[in-house]
């Protein structure tokens, strides 16, 4: 027997075409209630007919069958099913119940004056289908597999014809005897999944009803009626051939023909399972840079808590402060509670006394400086150099003769790249001033094979939540001397004196580091490496993805540094720049084909849910340092004019500043992840 085809449409035009060309039924879809609820979202038709659609089609379909789709059942059910059989209707379609009670009700109100068909299209529906189908009075059953796979958590809707789903209700519907169906079927011939094959599944499983799809004729993007005539005859020709082909085949047939079936599924499910992923992540933040954790950690901290110390004192800030000093080659370390705390023990070690001017790094973040000032120094800040984006040696010099008293310098080395460190500690040792290294964002790195955090007198490292390892917090006081290793640790838990009470001598801090936060970072020391590889991988992707575009990535000298690449940043050449400018706070810019800038790409990557950052501000450009020295290689930079002094004066962290941007650096971060952040800033210079 051949299969009912059924076309649903409301256009009286449309409607005698399918049924000239052999269409048996036309299908007026009145359902609305809750539906786009169900199938909100998805590529599903929601037709929104009445019962006036009902009248409009009567005097048309007279060799067809007018088949109606009214609402799931609901307190106005009755009415609507008497409105549906007084327009018309041959066949109801009871769609979305759940219980064997709407069917009864439903048989009931239609009262033998029309044909019955319920859609099954529940899970409940489903599972109680045994208990169901022995209401009497069900002329059909069809199997509706749009809302049925969403019921199952499939990812489409023929998954059910493969998963036995839809094969064991079709036995138990050839059981009972009962005419039905499922799904839709397209033209033959076409797309991933063509009709010939769903066609041989409906004769394999005995099935003799089918919905003709959008992709068989999808009448509202079709004007000229003609051509729709023509793909109806056609396709139903095309059908009707296949299916006297298919009425012939053998069980081995079939199953050749279902085998095909299933492998085309499975392409077509893998394909929605990436495009989900891949829409997903469009929506998934990227971070810029997140701590890692593998595990360790934890037996650590567990291990704290379970031996009960909790406090500054215990076996972790030992063997990290020994796991420290053996990866840096120093010969002491002292763990303490950040970076910045760190730092000011350092500077208070170097002797830094009210009204002393100390030269700072000035393109870091303030965390450098503010030590400095907490012990009521006053710092003067160094200008930057294009070859690592740290302090420039020839601004240090020029530094030194303008203010030839300084006996401190703090140097920082940005993002994970060690500065000019050998010609810094040559100048500072020629004016017999005490070097400290801010090594905060650097652990790892090495500059002529020696590692970060040991240029200076006196170092500090971080272990804040964003670094290269990190322990939620924490820091480490880095030195040759063990005499400042003693004072530190003095210091860091408030300068408590050698007596059996309290005495306190001096100032002291609640500086040290506690025993808990030290397990974090314990657990995290082996994987340091590691996080240095996956950044370096970052950072390689990137610089080879943006090799032809008008950008560089943040630089150091191969022959004498390795970075541990915390953050990789980028540089915009400065013909490639469109106008920006920027307030304290805000920053405009007007959009230009092939130019760009940091805050059009910065705006770009937040609206896709990613985190990016403006180049550390140079501290000369803080409103809180303004009135602060700032030196470059030209001399005072401050109060430079071309009005009266001829030449002018570079600006390095500045320009640096304004045409730089940190990217997403998070060691986490996939290449699909990182693929949308390339081609999100590609995007941005093709205007």
């Amino acid at each position: 027997m051949a299969l009912t085809l059924m076309y649903i449409t409301n256009n009286p035009e449309v409607a005698e075409i399918a049924q000239r060309a052999g269409v048996d039924r036309v299908w007026v879809d009145m359902e609305y209630i809750d539906k786009d609820l169900r199938q909100g979202g998805m590529d599903t038709v929601q037709s929104h007919h009445t019962i006036e659609d009902i009248k409009k089609l009567r005097p048309v379909v007279t060799t067809a069958e007018l088949q109606v789709r009214i609402n799931h059942m609901y307190d106005g059910s009755e009415e609507e099913i008497n409105q549906t059989v007084e327009a018309g209707a041959d066949v109801i379609m009871l769609p979305y119940f759940k219980t064997r009670k709407e069917v009864e009700d439903f048989i009931r109100f239609v009262d033998g004056r029309a044909k019955t068909i319920i859609l099954v299209e529940t899970a409940e529906a489903y599972e109680n289908i045994d208990d169901i189908l022995e209401v009497p009075g069900i002329d059909e059953v069809h199997i509706g597999l749009n809302d049925l796979h969403l019921a199952y958590g499939k990812d489409f809707m023929f998954e059910l014809l493969i998963d036995g789903t839809v094969p064991t209700l079709c036995e138990k519907l050839r059981k009972k005897g009962i005419k039905f169906g499922f799904g839709g079927i397209a033209r033959v011939g076409y797309g991933t999944l063509p009709a010939e094959h769903i066609i041989t599944e409906h004769y394999s499983l005995g099935s003799q009803m089918a919905i003709l799809s959008r992709g068989f004729c999808d009448a509202n993007k079709v004007e000229n009626p003609k051509d729709i005539e023509e793909i109806f005859i056609k396709g139903v020709i095309d059908i009707r051939e296949k299916e006297k082909e298919v009425s012939a085949y053998t069980a081995e047939h079939y199953a050749e023909n279902h085998e095909i079936v299933k492998e085309k599924i499975g392409e077509i499910v893998a394909s929605i399972k990436k495009k989900k992923e891949e829409k997903s992540m469009e929506y998934e933040k990227i971070w810029l840079a997140t701590p890692t954790m593998h595990g360790d950690e934890l037996k650590y901290v567990t291990e704290a808590y379970e031996t009960n110390w909790m406090s500054t004192v215990g076996q972790n800030i030992n063997e990290v402060e020994r796991l420290v000093a053996e990866k840096v080659g120093c010969k002491y370390a002292v763990a303490l509670s950040c970076g910045t705390a760190s730092l000011h023990m350092c500077v208070k070690l170097a002797g830094v006394k009210p009204g002393d001017k100390v030269f700072c790094s000035d393109m870091t973040f303030d965390a450098t400086v503010n030590p400095v000032v907490y012990e009521g120094g006053v710092p003067i800040f160094i200008d930057t150099e294009y070859d690592t984006w740290n302090m420039d040696p020839a601004a240090l010099k020029k530094a030194f003769e303008l203010y030839p008293e300084v006996k401190v310098v703090v140097v920082a080395n940005l993002y994970g790249t060690p500065g000019k460190l050998d010609e810094i500690r040559a100048i500072c040792d020629e004016h017999g001033a005490i070097l400290i290294e801010d090594a905060a964002e650097s652990f790892g790195a090495t500059y002529k094979g020696v590692q970060t955090g040991t240029f200076g007198e006196y170092n500090a490292i971080s272990f804040n939540g964003n670094k290269i390892i990190t322990g939620s917090s924490g820091g480490m006081f880095l030195t040759d001397s063990l005499e400042a290793a003693n004072k530190v640790r003095k210091w860091s838990t408030q300068a408590r004196e050698n007596a059996p009470w309290y005495q306190h001598e001096e100032l002291g801090y609640n500086y040290r580091m506690s025993n808990v936060i030290a397990g974090v970072v314990r657990g995290q020391m082996k994987y340091l490496d590691e996080h240095i590889e996956q950044k370096k991988a970052i950072y390689e992707r990137y610089k080879e993805a943006f090799k032809d575009l008008p950008v560089s990535m943040n630089p150091f000298d191969e022959e004498t540094m390795v970075p541990n690449f915390w953050l990789s940043c980028m540089l915009i050449d400065e013909d490639a720049m469109c106008k920006q400018v920027r307030s304290e706070t805000e920053a405009l810019y007007v959009s230009e084909k092939g130019k760009t800038c940091p805050t059009e790409i910065l705006e770009k990557l937040a609206e896709k849910n990613i985190e990016g950052r403006p180049i550390w501000k140079p501290m000369h450009m803080q409103p809180i340092y303004r009135m602060n020295g700032f030196v470059t290689r030209d001399g005072n930079g401050r109060a430079r004019t071309n009005a009266y002094i001829e030449g002018g004066c570079a600006d390095i962290g500045m320009d640096i500043f304004n045409r730089g941007l940190c990217l997403p650096s998070d060691n986490k971060m996939t290449e699909a992840q990182q693929n949308r952040v390339i081609e999100i800033i590609r995007s941005c210079f093709e205007g």
